[in-house]
């Protein structure tokens, strides 16, 4: 009755909670292409004109990907969020961390497939993304604009740090 309907309704904003980045990446993927055409046309105009168009194909696999990433590894930790809830803290913190780390390998995966004779991102520079990237998914309002933004900002992350090295 009312119990398994509450339960429901609380199962469903868990798995809202839990696949809404995930859902949103794997959206923005099938236009993260365009995306970085954007910034790169208006801020790296030489690079943009060297990059690799990405077929769509590849684009919906990596958004696929992405997606299947991001719910193997959520509810892989699914068990941890449970028992963190109780620190009040715990959970929400693992989210940040599982998903800064899936945003970061995500984005940059984006960017890099544009550029593959250009240094990868850093391991350090992906965390960095994908950390500024998850905390923009927790604002509400700004959650929304958050998929774009991310993939903006990779574009001039990958590019920014290269522009001192010869291109090609």
């Amino acid at each position: 009755g009312l119990a398994g309907a509450a339960l429901a309704g609380f199962i469903a904003l868990l798995c809202g909670w839990l696949l809404f980045r995930a859902v949103a990446i794997a959206m923005v993927g099938l236009y993260a292409d365009r995306i970085v055409a954007t910034v790169e046309q208006a801020s790296y105009a030489p690079r943009h004109a060297r990059a690799r168009v990405v077929p769509v194909t590849e684009g919906a696999r990596v958004a696929v990907r992405s997606l299947l990433r991001a719910l193997g590894w959520n509810l892989a930790a699914l068990p941890l969020y449970v028992l963190l809830l109780v620190t009040g803290v715990g959970a929400p913190l693992l989210f940040l961390l599982v998903n800064a780390y899936l945003l970061g390998r995500d984005l940059a995966e984006l960017v890099e497939g544009r550029h593959p004779d250009l240094p990868a991102f850093t391991p350090s520079e992906r965390w960095r993304l994908g950390l500024v990237s998850a905390l923009l998914f927790l604002p509400p309002v700004v959650n929304l604009f958050a998929p774009v933004w991310s993939v903006a900002m990779a574009a001039h992350m990958f590019h920014g740090r290269r522009m001192i090295e010869p291109y090609g």
